[in-house]
């Protein structure tokens, strides 16, 4: 399909992987595919008086869900510490890799700012627990919808860097002792029913949730965002990025 997408729209695809729940290892039986990519265009494509779209979507049908970023739009979110495009760098599933992406990869540490990173999971943990588990019974996924960034926010605040995608990566260094039963019995759920079906709310689950999400908002109050490059070093991975990616001498 990545192939087919490249002939089709006449793109380079650099990097495809999965994202979402089978990149986080929690998937149920009847979880989609979510293929991401990052692709360039043609050279030529650059340097036009209309603009090109920078994002490609489809194909999509119950399984399959296929999603592709311009470089260039990608280059811009890495300054901004775009969370998505941090978590498709780090999946543990890759469809595809290239020379020209290993050498970007290299490049995206010193664009990284731990703050805007936490801010996302803050929110993202905050939005879902209203979004998802105010009702007297919930879906085991959205359980993991507010656990799994509140999580992300735990292991930015004790290391500073990101969060692994591997859910059982992330939960050996920040889950506590006493509620690693209960994440495995929900787990286990989750692998095992439709994502439909509902559950009871569980106490302590929601005790911790609540106090994480409080204590979080008081921990981002006390910590200040770092000063990221210019975009020259950005500008200059695109235009080195495009002359690789379709081996021509001067774009």
């Amino acid at each position: 399909m990545l192939k087919e997408i490249e002939s089709r729209e006449e793109i380079r695809i650099l990097y495809a992987v999965e994202s979402g729940s089978r990149a986080w290892g929690f998937a149920s039986p009847d979880s989609d595919y979510d293929v991401r990519y990052i692709y360039v265009c043609r050279p030529e494509d650059y340097v036009r008086v209309d603009e090109i779209r920078d994002t490609i979507e489809g194909p999509l049908d119950d399984m399959m869900d296929f999603s592709g970023w311009d470089l260039r739009k990608a280059l811009g979110l890495l300054r901004r510490t775009n969370p998505s495009l941090i978590e498709w760098v780090h999946s543990p599933i890759v469809y595809r890799t290239t020379p020209q992406w290993e050498c970007i990869a290299q490049e995206m540490p010193a664009f990284y700012d731990p703050l805007s990173n936490l801010h996302h999971y803050y929110s993202m943990a905050q939005s879902n627990w209203h979004k998802h588990l105010m009702g007297e019974a919930v879906k085991a996924k959205k359980y993991f919808y507010v656990l799994r960034p509140v999580l992300c926010c735990r292991w930015l605040e004790k290391y500073g860097t990101p969060a692994p995608v591997p859910f059982n990566e992330l939960r050996k260094e920040t889950l506590p002792q006493e509620l690693v039963q209960t994440v495995d019995e929900l787990l286990e759920y989750k692998r095992t029913t439709d994502e439909a079906e509902r559950i009871a709310h569980i106490a302590a689950f929601d005790a911790f949730l609540i106090s994480e999400i409080e204590r979080i908002a008081k921990v981002m109050s006390g910590m200040r965002r770092i000063t990221l490059p210019g975009y020259d070093q950005l500008n200059t991975i695109l235009r080195e990025t495009i002359q690789s990616a379709w081996n021509c001498e001067s774009c």
